[in-house]
């Protein structure tokens, strides 16, 4: 019979000094390991969330909105189509010698200049408002071989202002008339990096080519283009794009590799200098 010394609730909650211990012992870990538990379950909700979120953002993307953002990067102060532009740029082809062609352009004014080596002489091909000029070592006057030989002509002359507007105004160009966007933006690798990807075709009256044009993830720069008469064949080639070069507020594209679709020939380098 306990003493009256001895209130009953002692009896009931004392407890050697050991078994004390070792009941918060057993409590430190039970509610340890909740709270790890509660922890993983709230990091496979924020995983599963952030990959739903990805799979959502990927969905709700249209070719506009990352062209917008592509623009907003490389174009911030909508120059494009009110200033003018002069790219020095270096061509290397494997086992050719180098050459440095000068290109100017201003869309607004309706010009382009181009000006380069070839052979020994300079060769020249201006637009000016729909007046064309080109000049063989500064003079527009040359024999017809000379003209066959150096293909000095008008035809000749919006051939090679189309070519570099287009290629060396990516991603602005891709705006263009005529251009048909699949409404699907794509998730892909490209050179080594993961990027949005979109294919564009064009109206017959613009041309014939497939074209897919790659954008980073994150800053919506562009990667690189790729383009083909037959996709089925694989046929036609692929240009990456690294760095930028600073002209007039825009961010051009500074260095293009371009290759091979079919096995990856590399076929040579231009540079924006």
């Amino acid at each position: 019979m306990p003493s009256a010394l001895t209130p009953f609730n002692k009896v009931i909650y004392w407890r050697p000094k050991q078994s004390y211990n070792t009941f918060h012992i057993n409590m430190f870990t039970f509610y340890t390991g909740m709270f790890i538990s509660k922890c993983m379950s709230l990091f496979s909700l924020c995983l599963t969330l952030h990959l739903f979120a990805l799979a959502g953002h990927a969905q709700k993307l249209s070719p506009n909105s990352v062209l917008h953002r592509s623009l907003s990067y490389h174009d911030p102060f909508n120059r494009w189509d009110t200033s003018g532009f002069e790219l020095v740029i270096k061509e290397a082809r494997p086992g050719k010698k180098d050459r440095r062609r000068i290109v100017f352009f201003n869309i607004y004014r309706q010009q382009f200049h181009l000006d380069y080596s070839l052979d020994n002489h300079r060769l020249e091909y201006k637009i000016d408002s729909g007046r064309v000029s080109v000049l063989y070592d500064g003079s527009d006057q040359y024999t017809g071989e000379m003209q066959q030989k150096f293909k000095l002509s008008s035809d000749q002359a919006y051939s090679l202002r189309d070519y570099y507007l287009f290629l060396f105004g990516l991603p602005m160009k891709v705006r263009d008339p005529g251009a048909i966007w699949d409404p699907i933006v794509r998730e892909t690798t490209f050179n080594g990096r993961p990027t949005w990807a979109i294919k564009v075709t064009y109206d017959p009256t613009v041309g014939d080519d497939i074209w897919h044009f790659y954008f980073d993830k994150q800053t919506f720069q562009i990667e690189g283009c790729r383009f083909f008469h037959d996709e089925k064949q694989m046929d036609g080639e692929y240009i990456t794009f690294t760095d930028v070069k600073i002209i007039n507020g825009i961010k051009f594209p500074k260095i293009r590799n371009w290759y091979l679709n079919k096995d990856d020939t590399f076929l040579g380098t231009d540079v924006v200098e």
